[in-house]
């Protein structure tokens, strides 16, 4: 999978359409600006009583082909104004979908959208920091998401209990 440069105009136009009027294409997974997708299969457990988030990268796909089969999106919300990834123009930020238990977090640049992690089984995520060269997210069960910024489909969770 090729790595995504925080700096580079990569605009697919109705992915970019979708962003400025916060919706995104109804897919679980890795949503890049330039049309690429890459489905990210989501498995949640219970450890003591607490919850556990398994994920596994699925197939690479294109919104041209999602759309041959769904043109179905999702509302967003962001949350708080976003962090700013530095040496670059870019900016990390997380929000809810329209459900309760639906989450994303994005990275945009001057340019528009570079990639969107949606999940429909995470919870909202409230929180986004810069750590080395992730954005780390924390969702509502105190989860914090690692997603590398140039490559957010190699997620790693860490939980607070």
């Amino acid at each position: 999978m090729q790595k995504i440069n925080v700096n580079d105009e990569i605009c697919h136009p109705f992915i970019q359409q979708l962003w400025q009027k916060s919706l995104l294409p109804e897919f679980v997974g890795i949503i890049m600006g330039d049309g690429r997708l890459i489905s990210i299969n989501q498995n949640n457990y219970f450890i003591d009583h607490e919850i556990r988030h398994e994920l596994k990268i699925g197939e690479e796909s294109t919104i041209d082909n999602l759309l041959e089969l769904t043109d179905d999106t999702i509302s967003i919300t962001p949350y708080g104004q976003g962090e700013s990834i530095a040496g670059t123009d870019a900016l990390a930020s997380c929000g809810e979908g329209e459900m309760g238990n639906e989450g994303f977090v994005a990275v945009t640049n001057t340019h528009g959208l570079l990639w969107a992690a949606f999940f429909a089984n995470s919870n909202p995520f409230y929180q986004v920091n810069i750590v080395g060269d992730c954005v780390a997210a924390v969702n509502s069960y105190e989860a914090t998401w690692y997603f590398p910024i140039d490559s957010p489909w190699n997620i790693t969770i860490t939980y607070a209990r």
